[in-house]
């Protein structure tokens, strides 16, 4: 199977994102200007990726991330982890201490061992910071490149095509 992308969904990028989530920003985050520290985004977005998976029913790392228990008769799938490969931000105006923020997970292209996310930070409905983050599929053991379990796969299609076809 070759990469694909949300337009052969029959969706388009600029739809509602697969998956949604807050987050309050606290002390911890911001700089001492009281805005969030740019580096704090990425975390806020992991946070989020991790988020959409365990929505999947998979745990982000170790055994349960290709969505088994490990159990030989369940026909268990190598343990697999998502590393980031490669991130583009940008950055369009400051969050600041005590905001909710809304951090929106859209896969914009699935292959066989890897994936790119368009990730978009906002509060109140706009904007403050978005990104585009490249994720490779790795064991976990030998932490190699690998394919993406079928079953997360599926999972992460079926999730797509649902939220882009409501």
């Amino acid at each position: 199977m070759t990469d694909v992308t949300a337009e052969e969904y029959g969706c388009v990028p600029s739809m509602a994102p697969v998956f949604l989530m807050q987050a309050r920003v606290y002390y911890e985050d911001t700089d001492s200007g009281g805005v969030v520290y740019y580096a704090n985004y990425l975390k806020f977005m992991e946070r989020a990726r991790t988020e959409y998976l365990r929505s999947l029913g998979f745990q982000h790392s170790g055994p349960a991330a290709s969505g088994d228990s490990g159990s030989a008769e369940q026909g268990a799938a190598p343990a697999v982890q998502f590393v980031v490969r490669d991130a583009h931000m940008k950055f369009v105006k400051p969050a600041k201490l005590d905001d909710l923020l809304d951090v929106s997970v859209l896969v914009s292209r699935l292959g066989n061992a890897g994936l790119d996310v368009d990730q978009v930070v906002s509060v109140g409905g706009q904007t403050v910071c978005s990104a585009t983050i490249g994720l490779a599929c790795v064991s976990a053991e030998s932490l190699k490149p690998a394919r993406i379990p079928a079953v997360v796969k599926q999972a992460m299609t079926h999730k797509i095509v649902e939220q882009h076809h409501q």
